[in-house]
């Protein structure tokens, strides 16, 4: 039971709310990503070890996935390859 005279929102309703605003800053996150990193052409990517496969693989990965993590793993993954 609440008190009378506090304004706390319950748990249940904000739950909800902080969870689709993350899902938003990280899927705002990838929009940027593929705008900068996109943009590049094949031999850049390749400078920093990835693939246009790479990146593409990456910024389609599920939402709870960091995009720039998959990147970087197949950066240091290829990196004594080429």
């Amino acid at each position: 039971m609440q008190r009378a005279g506090t304004n706390q929102i319950p748990t249940w309703i904000m739950a909800p709310v902080i969870n689709a605003t993350l899902l938003l800053g990280v899927f705002t996150r990838r929009r940027q990503m593929k705008i900068s990193v996109g943009g590049l052409s094949e031999a850049m990517l390749r400078d920093i070890g990835l693939t246009p496969e790479d990146v593409e693989a990456a910024l389609g990965a599920p939402l709870d996935q960091d995009a720039s993590d998959a990147m970087l793993h197949e950066a240091v993954a290829r990196a004594g390859n080429w």
